[in-house]
This record gives C-alpha cells, sequence and structure tokens, in this order.
C-alpha cells in the first residue's frame, strides 16, 4: 500500500502497531477478508492479525509476519520458500 498522503504509508506514525523487520498483508476490513483469517492461521501459526483504521479509507485488516532470515515457509502447495532461494 503506497500512497501520496502520509498516513497511507503503513510504515508512518500513523500506525505504530506495524513494526519494522514485517511482512505486511493489509486488507480492507469485509467479509471476504475476515474469511481468510481462518485459513491463514491453519497456515501459518505466527502471524498476527489486528486492525487499523485509516484515516481516509476506514478499517484495515493487517496479516502482520515477523521476519526471520533463518525462517522457511512450507505452504500447502508443492513449493517452499525460504530466504535466500
Amino acid at each position: 500500500m503506497a500512497e501520496v498522503h502520509r498516513e497511507g504509508n503503513p510504515h508512518s506514525s500513523h500506525y505504530p502497531q506495524i513494526s519494522e523487520g514485517t511482512f505486511n498483508f493489509i486488507l480492507l476490513a469485509n467479509a471476504q477478508s475476515t474469511m481468510l483469517i481462518e485459513r491463514l492461521i491453519s497456515e501459518i501459526p505466527e502471524l498476527e492479525i489486528f486492525t487499523i483504521k485509516h484515516l481516509r479509507n476506514g478499517e484495515h485488516i493487517v496479516f502482520q509476519f515477523r521476519f526471520n532470515p533463518q525462517t522457511t515457509l512450507k505452504f500447502s502447495g508443492s513449493n517452499t520458500y525460504a530466504n535466500g532461494d
């Protein structure tokens, strides 16, 4: 999410919940995005989920993963993703 207005930048001081060294998937809070919560938690138990209030566009759900270079993520598909691969 990149915007011209400072409050649109998720790494600005407007959103202290969004930490450095994290990967963040940010979606408008609605019925479809809330359906993802159960699925993503089952796939990635380390995921933190919280909401932020965007000053212009309302409530958003943040799926935050703290990046660790030694972490290997295994998804239900056939691919494994690791840092540097």
